[in-house]
This record gives C-alpha cells, sequence and structure tokens, in this order.
C-alpha cells in the first residue's frame, strides 16, 4: 500500500505542470503579495481575454510572471510552477484557476 501511495502522490512529476498550476503559478506571480482580491483580478483577466485560460498566459508580452517560460525560455514552466508552490498563498491561487469562470468580476 505505502509503494501505490507513494507513486500516486509523485505521478505529478511524471506528467508536468497541470493547466491550473500554469495559471495558478502566474496568478502567483503577478499578484500573490496583493491579497486574494488582487488575484482575484488577475485571475479575472486571464479569464475574460480570448482563449483557455493556459492560451492566455502562453501569449508573449502579456504576464511578467511568465516571462521566463515564454520570452526568456530561462526556465520550463514544470520549474515555474514549483518555486510559486512554495507561496503561501499557492492554494487560494490554484483554488482561483480551477474556478476561474466562476468568480465574480472584480475589475
Amino acid at each position: 500500500m505505502k509503494f501505490f501511495t507513494a507513486f500516486i502522490l509523485s505521478c505529478s512529476l511524471c506528467f508536468g505542470a497541470s493547466d491550473n498550476q500554469k495559471v495558478a503559478a502566474v496568478i502567483i506571480g503577478e499578484a500573490g503579495g496583493e491579497g486574494e482580491i488582487g488575484m482575484q483580478a488577475v485571475a479575472n483577466v486571464i479569464a475574460n481575454r480570448k482563449g483557455t485560460p493556459v492560451e492566455v498566459i502562453s501569449k508573449r508580452y502579456q504576464f511578467c510572471a511568465a516571462r521566463s517560460v515564454i520570452i526568456d525560455q530561462t526556465e520550463t514552466w514544470d520549474e515555474l510552477v514549483d518555486r510559486r508552490k512554495h507561496h503561501p498563498r499557492w492554494g487560494l491561487a490554484l483554488e482561483m484557476a480551477e474556478r476561474i469562470y466562476e468568480l465574480p468580476d472584480v475589475t
């Protein structure tokens, strides 16, 4: 049972960062220090633009928080997500990313 549990917990490493994790990483990078309303505003901006959330955050020159992946190419999405996962508001950002089209618009 321990092996199975360890395998399940490590599966995210096998498949890489999910779309929601990528969006959460951008929310943290753009407004993690701004609190819940600031983070929600970033999520609203992403939701209000044309395309899927990942398409929106992957466009050049749109979000500084994704610059290292999209423009500079100094890290991968997986590396960016791994860095941002340690932020104290990571859980909130991930929840916002998962419910991005359900959030009230504060912008």
